[in-house]
């Protein structure tokens, strides 16, 4: 979309959804902006907005914002020290059965 507003309802989209998730994004769009104007793309296509939006995907990625966050003891996430619990694993093993 080469309209700049439609960058803006993406942000704020991602705001609502989650602020964890929208402070790397303003992040990634500044600094996607910023390199693309550093390395002489178009200023068309810098002032469209274009040349940060793949930026802020990738910032999101980066910087977690595609993780679910889980709820610990104290209802917060990771519990009462803000640390967020590992992934659990694959589980016990099983030994096979013997007949």
């Amino acid at each position: 979309m080469p309209q700049w507003y439609v960058g803006l309802i993406f942000l704020a989209g991602i705001f609502a959804a989650s602020r964890r998730a929208g402070a790397p994004a303003c992040v990634g769009s500044v600094v996607g902006t910023g390199t693309a104007w550093a390395l002489g793309a178009p200023a068309e296509q810098v002032a469209e907005g274009t040349m940060g939006y793949h930026a802020v995907l990738v910032a999101m990625a980066l910087c977690g914002g595609f993780l679910a966050v889980r709820a610990g003891p104290a209802g917060l996430p990771g519990g009462s020290t803000g640390v967020l619990p590992a992934a659990p694993g694959p589980g016990p093993t099983r030994r096979p059965r013997r007949f």
